[in-house]
């Protein structure tokens, strides 16, 4: 299978591990339309589509954090790819090396939500910003989303999730919170498995 660098190699080994990945093709179609302002045509290959056991599929592309941070827009097409996606009955998704390769001892704050947990998130009820289930949030969590740069999350479980305004990735945060007896401060309570 065909890939351009290194960090879409790792990433592509990554997909193949997965066991709730059961198909992956690479540089699968190039999206081709008009932009509607200028009348140029523009067109954008996404790195590999993902079919999931579960049937859903997922395009993802893979960039380099600093230049993602740079042109998150990917140019001014980023709506459009979103959009070609979505016709396709499919998510879009922009690994960086931030998530195909940096991992944390023990539970971190943040990180990809795996592939139960995006089962789990899949089955929770669906919510928007404005639909008033952000107030169900606690509100140092959604300071803590805002933070991260995360849309709204929503909770199963201990476990809250949410997509990252900047790759579009389910990530996950555990926010067993417990409030320190002497300070009166919120503070996460350790994973009982360690680091």
């Amino acid at each position: 299978m065909p890939f351009e660098s290194l960090l879409g190699a790792d990433l592509l080994a990554q997909m193949a591990a997965d066991p709730f990945v059961a198909s992956i093709r690479a540089q699968p179609e190039t999206f081709v339309w008009r932009d509607g302002t200028d009348g140029r045509r523009r067109r954008y290959t996404p790195d590999l589509l993902a079919v999931m056991t579960d049937g859903s599929k997922v395009y993802r592309s893979v960039r380099p954090h600093a230049l993602l941070l740079r042109d998150p827009e990917l140019s001014g097409r980023r709506p459009r790819i979103e959009l070609e996606c979505a016709a396709r009955g499919a998510a879009f998704e922009i690994w960086t090396e931030r998530e195909i390769r940096e991992s944390t001892c023990g539970w971190p704050l943040l990180r990809v939500a795996s592939a139960a947990e995006a089962t789990v998130a899949a089955g929770l009820p669906p919510r928007s910003p404005d639909d008033g289930s952000a107030s169900a949030v606690p509100g140092i969590v959604l300071r803590i989303a805002d933070r991260l740069g995360l849309w709204v999350p929503w909770q199963g479980g201990d476990t809250f999730f949410a997509r990252s305004m900047l790759t579009g990735i389910l990530m996950a945060f555990r926010c067993k919170l417990d409030r320190d007896p002497v300070t009166g401060l919120l503070v996460w309570r350790p994973d009982p498995r360690g680091a």
